[in-house]
């Protein structure tokens, strides 16, 4: 069953969490504890313990990556995992598809290290929940006097997009 835990920082979500997992395992059931891939270790680390014993073993901490490789072996299959160079080739390839709709950086989208910077802004955007779906639906909600700075991220959902 997947179980999600919503709310603020502090208030009680981790031990919510930990309280449960000891419950189910103490039950002998299996727990897998999804966490950010930057967390993983240090979530592992904590609830080893905190969680000690052996009950414990039945605990599996994943990162999204590390879940994602585990659905690829279950499946027989062989994750593949892109490179920074693949990575610079791809955002390259999406600057020269949209090149013709991009007015600002129509010239930049060629130029040397373009990809590099576009993969940076990739990721930064991506660190704050910033996805094409929901930029358009902030630009649908919010006041004129913002519309200057929903006209600059344009060519840059635009890329992300594509």
């Amino acid at each position: 069953m997947l179980q999600l835990v919503i709310g603020r920082s502090g208030s009680g979500k981790t031990e919510t969490l930990r309280r449960q997992m000891a419950e189910d395992l103490a039950a002998g059931k299996d727990v897998v504890f999804l966490v950010p891939e930057q967390f993983s270790f240090e979530s592992e680390c904590n609830l080893a313990s905190q969680l000690a014993g052996p009950d414990f073993f039945r605990l599996q901490v994943l990162s999204f990556t590390r879940l994602a490789t585990r659905i690829f072996e279950a499946a027989g299959k062989s994750p593949r995992f892109l490179d920074a160079g693949g990575k610079a080739l791809l955002a390259a390839r999406a600057a020269m598809t949209v090149q013709d709709l991009l007015q600002v950086y129509q010239k930049a989208a060629t130029a040397p290290g373009f990809a590099e910077q576009l993969l940076a802004f990739f990721d930064e955007a991506s660190a704050c929940a910033v996805t094409p779906c929901n930029w358009k639906r902030r630009q649908a909600n919010c006041p004129r006097e913002w519309e200057c700075a929903f006209r600059t991220w344009r060519p840059f959902m635009l890329l992300m997009s594509s």
